[in-house]
C-alpha cells in the first residue's frame, strides 16, 4: 500500500511510535486514513522514518497517568509483545517532526 519514501503524519499513536523507536524497532503497523474524508483507506507496516508527529515532545511530568501509560508501552515493546498494541493511525502527509526528534521529558 505505502510506497517507500512516502511520509505519513500521525493522527493517533505518537506514544506508541516513540516507544517502538526507543526500543530500536524500525517498523510499526498503521491504519491509513484519507485526510479529506477521514475514512480508512488501507493498512500497512510503515517504517518509523516515514512518520511525522504533531507533537515535538512527550511531557510525562505533567501526569502520573501519562507517565504510567508510556512506561507500560515501553515495557510491552521491550518484552516483544508489541503485536498486542493497536495499530497507529496516520494520514498521508509530511507535516510534523520526525519520531526520533521527539523529546521525552520524564
Amino acid at each position: 500500500m505505502a510506497r517507500a519514501g512516502s511520509l505519513f503524519s500521525i493522527r493517533n499513536g505518537v506514544r506508541r511510535a516513540k516507544a517502538f523507536q526507543l526500543a530500536g524497532l524500525t517498523q510499526i503497523p498503521a491504519e491509513i486514513f484519507d485526510l479529506s474524508s477521514g475514512r480508512q483507506i488501507g493498512s500497512d507496516v510503515l517504517s518509523i522514518d516515514q512518520l511525522r508527529s504533531p507533537k515535538d515532545e512527550l511531557d510525562l511530568t505533567v501526569s502520573s497517568i501519562q507517565r504510567w501509560r508510556f512506561e507500560r508501552l515501553e515495557a510491552v515493546v521491550a518484552a516483544g509483545q508489541q503485536h498486542q498494541l493497536p495499530a497507529i493511525e496516520v494520514y498521508p502527509g509530511n507535516w510534523g517532526v520526525r519520531i526520533e526528534d521527539i523529546k521525552v521529558i520524564r
